[in-house]
């Protein structure tokens, strides 16, 4: 077996470049006692200018620009999803938007949508607003929701339909 060579190991000459404003002028006044070097360092004050919750108001208005404060009257799901659909055009799957009606899970914990129960309130919802016509709901995809299929004849274990496995798009 070979042995490795042994490689001499050459000092380079170090150059001291300073990254930032505060190391310059270390540098510069290494001699110069505590009290000089404090007064040497550029000081640069920043002052941002305090916004009233009125000019905040004011801004959005003029951009057009919506915001739900958290003090506000709690909107239902149904309006949620009435607003939703009404800055939309065409056909719009409603899938993600309507997991994000429901609240984020805690950890370890599957969403709550996920549930069968919820996905059965879920479809009543979608059902009492397709027949008061304020959704044309494509296939009527959405009366899956919370029935039960079998996804393999091996196991036999029931599965429930969710927002997962029905595709729900409405057309505007």
């Amino acid at each position: 077996m070979a042995r490795p060579k042994k490689v001499q190991a050459t000092e380079e000459p170090k150059i001291e470049v300073p990254e930032t404003i505060i190391e310059q002028l270390e540098i510069e006044n290494e001699d110069a006692p505590i009290e000089e070097k404090a007064e040497n360092i550029p000081v640069t004050e920043k002052t941002q200018e305090a916004i009233t919750p009125k000019e905040v108001i004011e801004t959005f208005n003029e951009t057009g620009m919506r915001f739900y404060t958290a003090n506000g009257p709690e909107l239902s799901k149904e309006q949620k999803i009435i607003n939703f659909l009404n800055e939309r055009e065409g056909e719009v799957k409603i899938n993600d938007f309507l997991k994000s009606l429901f609240p984020i899970p805690k950890f370890n914990e599957p969403p709550v949508w996920l549930q069968q129960g919820e996905s059965k309130q879920l479809r009543v919802l979608l059902e009492k607003m397709r027949l008061a016509g304020q959704l044309n709901i494509q296939g009527d995809r959405h009366m899956m929701l919370g029935s039960f299929y079998y996804p393999d004849s091996v196991t036999g274990k029931t599965h429930y339909h969710n927002l997962n496995t029905v595709q729900i798009v409405v057309k505007k």
